[in-house]
């Protein structure tokens, strides 16, 4: 240890701090070093210090440091609170929360500790203390930039988009060049799906900070999205170039997919350049951690389910980068009444709550106990739509460890994931294996490609013989539909005109999205309205705009002069869809994927529904819609046979009108849901047993 005067020591410490507050961190730290090597008991260089390695990144130095300081003088609150940072940095939310705590302790009008304790509580899925503690820190100082930030943070996650704006809004008034509120008001117009106000926050933020690689990598996920395949594949690479240790963000594009192809070679160019891609990312990444899976690992693309094609061994392949990074042992549940879990990920509630409510509510609760996890915003959504009788509603945190803990403590049976795949938690959620048993069903396209999955629950009415062959899970076949969906109809009368349609055309319904339209389905949609010269095409736009713009371009080549009788209208709420289907003469199936919820609704309204079936599963909804009610009528055969009778609906107002009551006279059941919920309990009464019993390894 050096000797210096008590005096000197002083002196070099505030010149230290002077160093520090004037940016210059390197100096800074070695003043601070010289001041520890007078007196290694000085509290203050010793927090400082501990600061410096906490800008640095340092987080164990910055940790070992701090904790040292509070050995010598556990009295100040600033010295907790940045130790709290640090371990939250570090991702120990246990210790940061009790250090942040005890910052409050010794100083409860702290308002960085409040502000803090309020990010760790909404991480703990905590939302009701965490907005308390983060309003309180703003009662405190009403400009705080981070409460403001994490508050908005908060209510962007709970649901609440507008006030979550206005949050990061009056954020941006304090500090309008904080990068990183920019990088997140994109973040929220992502969810949204609002993706030009995402690119424009995005590059906001890079227009501030150039080398902020986690706004390059958001950028890429929105320009994915917005089929800009080419553009978001260039965000990818700059992001791992600025952070090399990020070894998974270069392959983030494996997690896209182009909405629009321009033909069906250039699909089977795409998916040879995706299996090499996911062979060399097996490779490359073979033995390094993901440490933060949802920020690091990406699902399949979701657009392979519209190719025409079998998804299996690429699923199989994709998985297999993953899935052994997992600890995916079987839990145990010996005793009690069996526990029946529904999952679905923040923004695909609305496909459980419509698909799966009937069952949810119709389980016997007499012989089951039914848990649903759902974000905040979706458990409210549910109680509005079932009520709390019977249903134990919990909160999925958007973490997903914190995910996975809250999945992992209801302790169930068995898990039933809507979908998987559909976003990263969840497809990284079943890796996991949070319970005995685990399912999926409709609302996963195609088979998951994940060895925890044990089943599949499909039915004799869709699945071909040989199908097995095209999913990792055992696939259940139940006699009827394995999911009921219904949608009241408006009592209000919809007109043409509402829709900006003209009154005397026949209109000629595709309601898939534009990633749903195969290039070989143009030359079908090309001899339907070469043969009726009065026939229109109407479609729907995308949530952006940019796929539709994209297919539009590609039908003016395809279709040719009659791509000016193909209309395109804005997306609807559900009760106005219901309408459009109600003014519109017949529904175009595409064969290449089929139409699911959408042909029960136009059922509902008897809208005819011309469906060829093919091999696949997603080519195959329709008719089995159909041969549910017990109308095949409308089923096609072939290629021409299809063709014929659209063309013959639109032209045969006899054979329409008997179509649609036929249809109407058999809708109700669609709705009989008995037999659905029958074979549920059955299907779970056998999966608890068999797991209770040691009957699947």
């Amino acid at each position: 240890m050096t000797h210096l005067s008590a005096d000197h020591t002083t002196s070099l410490y505030k010149a230290a701090v002077q160093l520090h507050q004037e940016g210059q961190i390197a100096d800074a730290q070695a003043k601070y070093e010289e001041v520890l090597r007078a007196d290694s008991q000085h509290s203050g260089a010793l927090h400082l210090l501990g600061v410096v390695h906490q800008q640095q990144g340092q987080w164990p130095k910055a940790i070992e440091l701090i904790e040292k300081a509070i050995q010598f003088n556990a009295s100040q609150a600033i010295y907790f609170n940045n130790l709290g940072v640090s371990y939250l940095s570090a991702k120990n939310l246990a210790k940061a929360r009790s250090a942040f705590e005890q910052a409050l302790r010794i100083k409860p009008q702290y308002a960085d500790a409040h502000a803090n304790l309020g990010m760790v509580l909404s991480e703990y899925g905590e939302m009701a203390t965490a907005e308390a503690s983060l309003r309180r820190a703003l009662k405190l100082s009403p400009r705080h930039l981070d409460a403001l930030n994490n508050l908005a943070n908060l209510l962007r996650n709970r649901g609440d988009k507008k006030e979550a704006i206005e949050t990061y809004q009056a954020a941006l008034s304090v500090n309008p060049r904080r990068p990183d509120i920019e990088n997140n008001l994109g973040n929220l117009h992502l969810e949204e799906g609002t993706l030009h106000k995402a690119v424009e926050h995005y590059r906001r933020a890079l227009a501030i900070d150039p080398g902020f690689a986690e706004a390059h990598l958001n950028l890429g996920d929105a320009l994915g999205r917005m089929d800009q395949y080419h553009e978001a594949r260039k965000e990818f690479s700059k992001a791992s170039q600025l952070r090399p240790e990020q070894h998974w963000w270069r392959w983030r594009w494996l997690g896209y997919c182009p909405a629009v192809f321009r033909s069906a070679g250039e699909i089977l160019d795409y998916r040879q350049q995706l299996q090499e891609g996911v062979e060399q990312c097996a490779e490359a990444t073979r033995g390094q951690p993901l440490e933060d899976v949802i920020g690091e690992g990406f699902s399949p693309p979701f657009n392979l389910s519209h190719h025409a094609l079998p998804n299996r061994v690429l699923k199989e392949r994709y998985a297999k980068i993953f899935e052994h990074r997992f600890s995916c042992e079987r839990p145990t549940r010996i005793s009690g009444k069996p526990r029946i879990g529904f999952i679905a990920t923040r923004g695909h509630e609305g496909s459980l709550l419509r698909a799966m409510s009937r069952l949810i509510r119709g389980l016997n609760r007499d012989e089951f106990e039914v848990v649903v996890f759902l974000a905040e915003g979706g458990v409210k959504a549910g109680r509005h739509r079932m009520g709390d009788e019977h249903v134990e509603w919990r909160v999925l945190p958007s973490r997903f460890d914190l995910a996975a803990e809250a999945i992992r403590a209801a302790k169930c049976d068995v898990l039933y994931y809507r979908q998987i795949g559909n976003d990263a938690m969840c497809y990284f959620l079943p890796m996991l294996r949070l319970a005995p048993f685990q399912c999926t069903s409709w609302g996963t396209h195609f088979t998951s490609g994940l060895s925890t999955i044990d089943a599949y629950i499909s039915s004799n009415l869709i699945e071909i013989s040989g199908a097995d062959a095209h999913y990792t899970e055992r696939l259940v076949r139940f006699h009827g539909l394995p999911a009921c969906s219904y949608e009241n109809p408006s009592q209000q009368v919809f007109t043409r005109s509402q829709f900006g349609l003209p009154e005397s055309d026949t209109l000629y319904l595709v309601p898939q999205r534009a990633a749903k339209f195969h290039p070989d389905f143009d030359d079908w949609l090309k001899e339907i309205l070469d043969r009726d010269p009065s026939g229109r095409i109407v479609l729907i736009q995308s949530t952006d705009k940019t796929a539709t713009d994209r297919l539009l371009s590609r039908l003016k080549t395809t279709v040719g002069t009659a791509s000016d009788r193909v209309l395109s209208i804005t997306k609807l709420p559900s009760s106005h869809f219901l309408g459009l289907m109600s003014v519109c003469d017949v529904l175009l199936d595409i064969p290449h994927y089929n139409v699911s919820l959408m042909a029960s609704d136009a059922l509902n309204v008897g809208l005819p529904v011309v469906t060829l079936p093919g091999e696949l599963k997603v080519q195959r909804y329709c008719q089995a819609y159909y041969r549910h009610i017990g109308y095949t009528e409308l089923i096609a055969n072939s290629r021409e046979h299809y063709i014929q009778m659209a063309l013959q609906l639109a032209s045969d107002a006899e054979f329409w009108r008997n179509a649609s009551e036929a249809i109407l006279s058999r809708r109700d059941l669609l709705w009989d849901d008995q037999p659905m919920i029958a074979e549920h309990e059955n299907f779970f009464h056998q999966a608890v047993n068999d797991c209770r019993q040691g009957l699947i390894p």
